[in-house]
């Protein structure tokens, strides 16, 4: 719940918000409550029967208990799935902003942002560093980057500030990467693409405005792998294209989830991660024949690691952490 609160003071957007709230009332904690039961209700089967193996009571097959440990497995899966999808609505859409010097990047970040945020001139290697803003489609904040142009140069500065566009596209969760219509396409931008992910680029060809009715842009066959997105960021023109494809991308997946709880907290996500494998263990140790005991190590692991979530197995230092994260007394 504190974890929750957190997230609503520094929820960014309505998706944010409501997120955080749907977890404030038990969202992803119910949940993992219901699989800690079962998991020690099997915990229990096994170690009655590892006490009592005189006894005459209902003992769990290999087969059942596997069944049952499959079924938890598949739950945790499901919930682990949603972490992506809550980080991007928490932290936002890491998007950078990438191509050759002077192709529009910057006109193109105070287009969306509406306002004169980047400096824009003709002089190739204007931005040097990395200019970061926030940017709500649909309720799902994007962090823009509009970053430095991809050349080789002699500009100690300037050599800093590409490095640091590179480092960025790496962490990215999308790139757009912008290519100036007016000038050739050619080898240097076909051997920057050739380093970033097809599932995760957008081409941008910008500066349309600039051509002649009677000229159109010829798309190379090297770009036919990517979605190609015509664009006049001086202008506004197909801005409204670039913002509906972002949102078939990232923004409608979510809408087909309904009220579904997500997962946004990295603390709950490797817990339940550390669930997850133990009760692997277990399932493989069940296939490999292994004694009651050792079957039962891993459901115990299992057990606490899903407690770190609810806060039922929370050790001092966990708890002050959280914690910590609040001003208080300020």
């Amino acid at each position: 719940q504190a974890e929750a609160i957190q997230e609503l003071i520094t929820a960014k957007t309505e998706k944010g918000v409501q997120a955080a709230a749907r977890n404030l009332v038990g969202g992803i904690s119910d949940k993992v409550k219901e699989l800690r039961k079962k998991v020690l209700e099997i915990t229990a089967y096994l170690e009655a029967d590892i006490d009592y193996p005189e006894d005459d009571f209902e003992r769990l097959e290999p087969e059942e208990l596997e069944n049952r440990l499959s079924v938890i497995i598949e739950e945790l899966k499901k919930i682990l799935s949603s972490y992506e999808n809550g980080k991007i609505i928490r932290d936002g859409l890491k998007t950078v902003l990438a191509g050759r010097p002077n192709v529009g990047k910057s006109s193109l970040l105070n287009a969306l942002l509406q306002e004169k945020r980047a400096i824009v001139t003709d002089i190739p290697g204007t931005t040097r560093d990395v200019i970061q803003e926030y940017y709500n489609l649909g309720g799902i904040p994007i962090v823009l980057h509009d970053t430095a142009g991809l050349r080789q140069t002699d500009d100690e500065v300037e050599k800093i500030g590409v490095e640091m566009t590179r480092e960025l596209i790496k962490e990215s969760d999308l790139i757009l990467y912008v290519i100036d219509s007016t000038s050739d396409y050619g080898s240097e931008d076909e051997a920057h693409l050739k380093e970033l992910p097809v599932e995760k680029t957008l081409v941008l060809v910008n500066k349309i405005d600039l051509l002649e009715e009677h000229e159109k842009w010829q798309l190379p066959e090297s770009l036919k792998s990517y979605t190609v997105v015509f664009i006049s960021a001086k202008e506004g023109q197909g801005l409204d294209d670039l913002t509906r494809i972002i949102s078939q991308m990232f923004i409608e997946p979510q809408s087909d989830k309904g009220e579904e709880p997500l997962l946004t907290n990295l603390r709950q996500k490797e817990a339940l991660s550390q669930a997850h494998n133990s009760l692997q263990s277990a399932v493989s140790g069940i296939r490999a024949g292994l004694d009651a005991d050792f079957i039962s190590i891993d459901l115990r692991t299992a057990w606490e690691s899903l407690g770190e979530v609810t806060g039922d197995t929370l050790g001092d230092d966990i708890i002050g952490q959280i914690f910590s994260q609040f001003c208080l007394g300020k």
